[in-house]
């Protein structure tokens, strides 16, 4: 087959007619998921070449594929017709977009450093109580997940609810592009990848980009009691409205926030109007979730019923405050999908409401990307964990990493002094386990908080 000079309408329309083969049901990027009807985009990473999957590509009945132009002849099976693109993950991101313009429905971004994929959860459940509603696949949101959930919009949809994450300068860009949001979510701005950015005005600046396609009716919601989440506005059009939400009563914001208990109450300045809204725990975390969540439904019209319905129906992800049963009922708050700084002492801050310090151990791992802040960022929160006053706590260096071979969770482990007898620092989740076993009992709750890289469940097996 041609390659095409660029990757253009006039071969992927929004129909998916292609001249190579037929209508497409569905747009693939692992062999495994190939099927009939299948689209399947053979890219390429760093210890896999999706060219090499497709003979069992063919064998599933896909449709066609698209392949590198480099790809060899005798790679492509001669039963599977295939189209010739310079960078196939271009051009994902050009069919994604294509096919995203065919709808217009809402689309709403969501990104930021600290509870964004809860407050994309969040929101799709207020939207989905008011019509049926689409979001981003499981943690579908780099260059090659946010095409592949964009394909979840159908003629059905009343909204969309996608998530956009980088992790280092110009990775938002394709993704705006891609997304063409109708509005903008931002969570808070933490220090998650500072390695790669530096600082987090730099990071403010590149999840702001997102913003900058909006159209002129658009919208963005974002904190007003930190001055740095100003910057999320910094590259959005002068027409898009700037939606702010204060837990401090910031004279400029849209919406004031309180929590009372577990309820959270946000007051419209505007209009007066008060959502009493039901927060899910940790209900401290959560309340700035889903402060902004509301605020954007409100935004898009919204009931005030349909967004409290929507706020009681919500059920956090795996690995994010998800709470787990051992054999012997000992409780576990799995909490570590990711970590930063912000998190973690949020995370320890919400603890209490779980259970008392004397019955709560904590399973700590390190926080990654961090760059030159990571040693002090380490120490902080070792800090917390020493004087926390649990009964036990376990820091677990990352997964495939030796305890003496990983600086962050021995600057984790630096606040407790040698010998303490609640304290174990290790590499080994076996060892770790049986740690925990011997010190808790039935009733108790272990809170596991890490990086994704640590892999804090592993020690879950080791549990009694």
């Amino acid at each position: 087959m041609e390659m095409l000079p660029p990757f253009v309408e006039t071969t992927l329309r929004a129909t998916f007619s292609l001249p190579i083969g037929g209508s497409f049901v569905s747009v693939v990027r692992d062999s495994r998921d190939a099927s009939p009807g299948a689209l399947f985009f053979a890219l390429a990473g760093e210890r896999f070449d999706g060219t090499d999957f497709l003979p069992a590509v063919a064998a599933a009945g896909a449709s066609a594929a698209v392949v590198p132009a480099s790809a060899p002849a005798d790679k492509i099976p001669s039963d599977l017709p295939v189209l010739r693109v310079a960078d196939t993950r271009q051009a994902l991101l050009a069919l994604a977009r294509a096919y995203r313009d065919r709808f217009a429905v809402p689309v709403l971004g969501v990104t930021g450093s600290v509870g964004k994929t809860s407050t994309r959860g969040l929101l799709h459940a207020i939207l989905s109580a008011a019509g049926p509603t689409v979001q981003t696949r499981g943690n579908y949101n780099n260059e090659v997940g946010l095409p592949l959930s964009l394909f979840a919009l159908d003629s059905s949809v009343c909204f969309g609810v996608f998530e956009a994450g980088v992790s280092h300068p110009g990775d938002m860009p394709p993704l705006a592009d891609a997304m063409h949001p109708s509005a903008v979510v931002f969570s808070t701005l933490g220090e998650s990848h500072l390695l790669a950015f530096g600082t987090r005005e730099a990071i403010a600046r590149e999840k702001g980009l997102l913003a900058r396609g909006l159209p002129a009716d658009g919208f963005l919601v974002f904190g007003a009691d930190d001055p740095l989440e100003t910057l999320y506005a910094s590259s959005a059009p002068v027409s898009a409205r700037r939606i702010r939400v204060s837990f401090a009563d910031a004279p400029d914001a849209d919406w004031r926030a309180r929590l009372d208990g577990d309820t959270l109450l946000l007051s419209h300045a505007a209009s007066g109007t008060v959502l009493r809204l039901l927060v899910p725990s940790p209900a401290a975390t959560q309340s700035r979730n889903l402060a902004r969540a509301a605020a954007a439904a409100w935004a898009l019209g919204i009931s005030a019923d349909a967004i409290e319905q929507g706020a009681r129906a919500f059920s956090a992800e795996p690995g994010r405050w998800q709470k787990l049963s051992t054999p012997s009922g000992i409780k576990v708050i799995h909490d570590a999908y990711n970590a930063s700084p912000t998190s973690f002492a949020s995370a320890l801050a919400a603890l209490p409401r779980e259970a008392p310090p004397a019955a709560c151990a904590v399973v700590a791992g390190p926080m990654l990307e961090l760059g030159p802040a990571e040693a002090e960022a380490h120490r902080r929160i070792g800090g917390l964990l020493a004087t926390g006053g649990y009964k036990a706590v376990v820091v677990l260096s990352r997964e495939g990493t030796a305890l003496a071979a990983d600086p962050a969770a021995l600057a984790l482990a630096s606040a407790f002094p040698d010998g303490a007898e609640n304290f174990l620092a290790t590499d080994d989740p076996r060892a770790a386990g049986a740690f925990l076993a011997s010190r808790l009992a039935p009733g108790d709750t272990v809170l596991l908080k890490a990086s994704r890289g640590v892999r804090a469940e592993r020690i879950l097996p080791f549990l009694p």
